[in-house]
């Protein structure tokens, strides 16, 4: 007897609805997950999936006969799926830490301008604070 891991079908389809509404912009179907996923599940099974992440919050319906869209709930989510939080070492927090020494520290500009300039050069992007 094969057993399914519900909770994993439904943040692989969940994942899979959003991926394929940031891409579109339009509402999606089981129909479409199924065959842009080419996931073995009939398009029922994966409504029933949707209904049920629709019940939890994470999706909406705009009306009966139209697909899933993401909701803010969904999208952070997301985002937390692909982020992965790591701490820092003590060479890392040093490095961070070394440049926001200063011996006034009255002067909030030029904090916030140094702490924008070591976030830019351990990121690489430009930051603001």
């Amino acid at each position: 007897m094969r057993t399914v891991d519900t909770q994993a079908r439904k943040k692989d389809i969940l994942l899979e609805t959003i991926k394929q509404y940031m891409q579109s912009a339009v509402p999606v179907s089981s129909e479409s997950i199924k065959e842009k996923y080419n996931l073995p599940l009939s398009s029922a099974s994966i409504r029933n999936v949707l209904s049920e992440l629709e019940d939890e919050g994470f999706l909406v319906q705009p009306h009966t006969s139209a697909g899933r869209i993401p909701t803010d709930k969904a999208y952070r989510y997301f985002l937390e799926s692909l982020m992965q939080r790591e701490s820092l070492d003590e060479e890392q927090k040093q490095e961070i830490s070394s440049p926001l020494h200063f011996e006034n520290i009255s002067d909030l500009e030029s904090i916030l301008e140094k702490a924008s300039d070591v976030l830019a050069d351990l990121t690489h992007y430009t930051s603001i604070v």
